[in-house]
């Protein structure tokens, strides 16, 4: 009854017209200072079609005292984006959870029970509400893993030295179009030139026949030789002292197999297995031999750390045994020198030969192994594509660039990508000893991972099961995160991210890093221009660093006296001095943004803390040259790899220009540059000042 009478209320204020009563039947005149206030903010919002139909005769007469009233408050505004769904008919199986949950709601309809209170309608009304957000949020176009690209803003990257035009292009639409030969120490470079295995001089006579070699060689490389106990007899009669000779032949060529004499059917044969786990241990490395094998890596579309871990991997080796100058980017056809300690050349060989994208030659021993920041440099061959300039804008931008230089930022590609944000926010996280954000990070999933990972991430944000992750991928940053965690019972700190390579782990602290130096490049040069100035730090001929106007010997009193070129700025760390102008409280300001400071570099972890060092201000590239090049087919490459000349040695590079110009259709330009950079220097960046930024590079984006 209450129920009825708040109805008829509401139709009085809407203007709706009430059945006509009689004056018997009417009900008592309520005064107008007792009759519940109803205002358009709070009345139900009711239709005709769900009003009920009391009777007139049927209706009784309810005393004004005895009316309940609702205070304003407390009665709910009811929308009609509020309004419930209408359920499913009988035997339609809903189509979504979200629709399931609709269905199972009570609709709110005229006949209310009694005691239904305004505070239950709103409850279901919100709730309907909340399951049409959710509903829009699936609906939306937007990927919320999409991977979202660096702008080289966001890193820091923001000047240019040179005042040229500059040209619109493409760089490294095809990884081809990118080619990289480390410079050694000696100024030459690595290059894939034979895949022979090196000729030793043998003390012991070689006896053996060719044949005898290759099913040697066979099983010395067969890795499940030793499992399978599998051998090769050698036939050798009664003659003793050739026995011997072949005995030796066998221990000098193939160390790694053991031979023995032994009787077959009534004959003498030399039985050759391989050795066991412990005479491997026991034996020894030829004396005139180096302890190192130096050899060319040749890589297509894949980085160093990545293909030397699935070289370790194919050795049962851990890839800390191998050396090498500096990493190269994946997305190139690289050459570099790689070190290992006592192994075959044959051995190398025949694992790397079984992995894509890898190959491997120049095989050579010596006494010394390789180290970071051996090389002094690489040279890079590019390929510039969809050039849209005239020949003399091309000229003086390549004129500015040989005399100018560039800025020495990092590139984008030194940033990398963890979840949605960069490596860099994992380095910040560690430094400030944020365990479980850097865990965060690293296993947050996004657009750029690759489908397995992007999976078993996903799978481990729902569930947090580490342990059946992990199994599930085969090999990766994430998995040995993920077994890390697993190991440590679940626990997302600091001993679970021990578990990754310590090379790897200093990579996110240096990505910060580098990140830092970025903004300090560009605050130098927006400070005081392209030009050395009061306080800045040189490093001299001798290596040594003095600061302009300082007061320790040797440092020069005037900035006209020297040339930006030898202009260098920290890598921030602990252990490095900070040059005598604004700089260093600009330094200081973006660490305190981080809530960190330089004392914070040298970190209680000893493998994140950051000692620090030098950078040039700017580089100027050597060997700058370029050539026009006419091409039809975007697919086809311009450029011969080493592979490429190892396989077919007769093929030119003018044939291959050649024939990607042979269809018929719009001819398009081309820029074949190559120049020399010092390490660490980033050639997309030389590339940038050339075309000021015009130049769209493509796989680094």
């Amino acid at each position: 009854e209450p129920v009825a009478k708040k109805l008829r209320s509401d139709a009085d204020v809407n203007g709706e017209a009430k059945p006509e009563v009689t004056t018997a039947e009417a009900e008592p005149e309520v005064p107008a200072e007792a009759r519940p206030e109803v205002t358009a903010e709070v009345r139900l919002d009711v239709t005709a079609e769900v009003r009920p139909e009391v009777p007139v005769e049927g209706r009784p007469e309810v005393p004004v005292e005895g009316r309940p009233e609702v205070p304003a408050e407390a009665k709910p505004e009811v929308t009609a984006e509020a309004k419930p769904e209408v359920p499913a008919e009988p035997g339609v199986k809903p189509q979504s959870k979200q629709e399931e949950d609709l269905s199972a709601k009570p609709e709110v309809k005229a006949d209310v029970k009694p005691d239904a209170t305004a505070a239950t309608v709103a409850k279901n009304a919100d709730a309907d509400a909340d399951v049409d957000n959710e509903d829009a949020d699936e609906e939306s176009d937007e990927d919320p893993l999409a991977h979202r690209p660096f702008a080289e803003a966001d890193v820091g990257i923001e000047t240019y030295l040179g005042s040229h035009p500059g040209f619109a292009g493409a760089l490294k639409t095809n990884w081809e179009d990118f080619h990289v030969h480390e410079v050694d120490s000696a100024g030459c470079l690595a290059r894939l030139t034979n895949q022979e295995i090196p000729k030793e001089v043998k003390n012991a006579e070689d006896v053996l026949t060719s044949e005898q070699k290759q099913q040697l060689l066979k099983l010395s490389l067969d890795n499940c030789a030793k499992l399978l106990n599998d051998e090769v007899v050698i036939e050798c009669g009664e003659d003793k002292e050739w026995r011997t000779k072949l005995h030796k032949c066998i221990k000098a060529q193939f160390p790694a197999l053991c031979s023995n004499t032994a009787e077959r059917n009534g004959v003498k044969v030399i039985l050759v297995k391989q050795k066991r786990g412990s005479e491997q241990e026991r034996r020894e490395w030829p004396k005139d031999r180096g302890a190192y094998c130096h050899f060319v890596m040749h890589l297509h579309g894949k980085g160093t750390l990545n293909a030397i871990d699935n070289i370790a991997r194919g050795m049962r080796m851990k890839p800390s045994h191998f050396a090498y100058c500096g990493t190269k980017d994946k997305r190139a056809v690289t050459s570099q020198w790689v070190s290992v300690h006592k192994v075959e050349a044959a051995r190398i060989k025949s694992v790397a030969n079984r992995i894509s994208g890898v190959s491997v030659g120049n095989f050579c021993y010596k006494q010394n192994p390789l180290r970071l920041g051996d090389h002094l440099g690489n040279e890079f061959s590019l390929i510039i594509r969809d050039v849209q300039a005239s020949s003399e804008d091309i000229a003086s931008s390549v004129a500015s660039l040989k005399s100018a230089g560039f800025v020495n930022y990092f590139g984008l590609q030194r940033f990398g990508q963890s979840g949605n944000g960069g490596t860099f926010e994992v380095g910040r996280a560690l430094l400030r000893c944020q365990w479980s954000l850097a865990i965060d990070r690293i296993l947050e999933p996004c657009g750029a991972d690759n489908p397995t990972a992007r999976r078993w991430k996903l799978a481990y944000k729902k569930d947090g099961d580490a342990a059946t992750c992990a199994a599930k991928m085969r090999t990766g940053l994430e998995r040995s995160l993920l077994l890390g965690i697993a190991r440590n019972g679940g626990q997302a700190n600091l001993s679970a991210l021990q578990a990754l390579p310590r090379n790897m782990l200093q990579l996110f602290g240096h990505s910060y890093q580098s990140l830092l130096w970025n903004r300090l490049a560009t605050a130098r040069l927006k400070l005081y221009g392209p030009k050395p100035a009061l306080g800045d730090l040189v490093q001299l001929p001798d290596g040594s660093i003095r600061e302009i106007g300082g007061d320790q010997p040797g440092c020069p009193a005037d900035p006209d006296s020297c040339e930006l070129a030898s202009v260098v700025l920290p890598l921030p760390g602990f252990d490095v001095r900070l040059p005598g102008n604004a700089i260093a409280d600009a330094l200081r300001d973006m660490l305190a943004e981080d809530g960190l400071t330089l004392a914070d570099l040298r970190h209680r972890v000893k493998d994140l803390s950051l000692p620090g060092s030098y950078r040039p201000l700017i580089v100027r590239p050597q060997g700058v040259s370029y050539s026009l090049l006419r091409y039809t087919d975007p697919r086809l490459p311009l450029l011969l790899s080493d592979r490429d000349l190892l396989n077919k040695p007769d093929q030119q590079q003018h044939q291959l220009i050649a024939s990607s110009s042979e269809e018929t259709g719009d001819l398009k330009s081309a820029i074949l540059l190559r120049m020399r950079l010092p390490k660490s220097a980033y050639a997309t960046m030389a590339v940038r000042e050339l075309s000021r930024g015009q130049i769209s590079v493509l796989s680094c984006r």
